[in-house]
C-alpha cells in the first residue's frame, strides 16, 4: 500500500464482491483465455468467420452462432466457442459484462479496432 501511495499511483483491492454476479461469471470464463498461447493465424482466421457469421446472425445469441459454425465447419463440438472465447478475452469483440454472454447476441457485440501488423487490439472507448 505505502509504495503506491508513495508512487502516487491510485490503487485498490477489488474482490467478486464488487461485482455483480453476472460480470464475475463472465470475467471468471475470460479470464483464463487471456493466458492461453494461440496461433496468431488461427485466430486470425476465426475472427473473419466470426465477423462474418455475426454480420449474417445479428439476432442469433453468439452462442448459437458458434454452434452453427461448429455444424457447418465439421468442427469438434464447442471447438468455435473455445475460440469465441478467446476473440472475446483478447477483446477482438466487446461486449456488456453485465449480461451473461449466453444472452448476447451478435448485434449486441462491438467490433473492436484491431491492427493486424501490430498483432494486437486497439482499445476503443464507448
Amino acid at each position: 500500500m505505502k509504495y503506491w501511495e508513495e508512487k502516487e499511483i491510485p490503487w485498490a483491492i477489488i474482490t467478486e464482491k464488487d461485482f455483480s454476479k453476472t460480470v464475475f461469471l463472465n470475467i471468471q470464463w475470460l479470464y483464463p483465455a487471456q493466458s492461453e498461447e494461440l496461433d496468431q493465424s488461427a485466430l486470425q482466421n476465426y475472427f473473419n468467420l466470426f465477423v462474418h457469421a455475426f454480420a449474417k446472425n445479428p439476432d442469433e445469441l453468439i452462442t448459437e452462432v458458434a454452434q452453427g459454425l461448429n455444424v457447418s465447419y465439421d468442427l469438434e463440438p464447442g471447438e468455435a466457442l473455445y475460440w469465441l472465447r478467446n476473440l472475446l478475452a483478447r477483446h477482438y469483440f466487446l461486449f456488456d459484462l453485465r449480461l451473461h454472454y449466453r444472452k448476447v447476441t451478435a448485434s449486441m457485440l462491438t467490433l473492436n479496432g484491431h491492427d493486424e501488423d501490430a498483432g494486437e487490439v486497439k482499445h476503443v472507448s464507448g
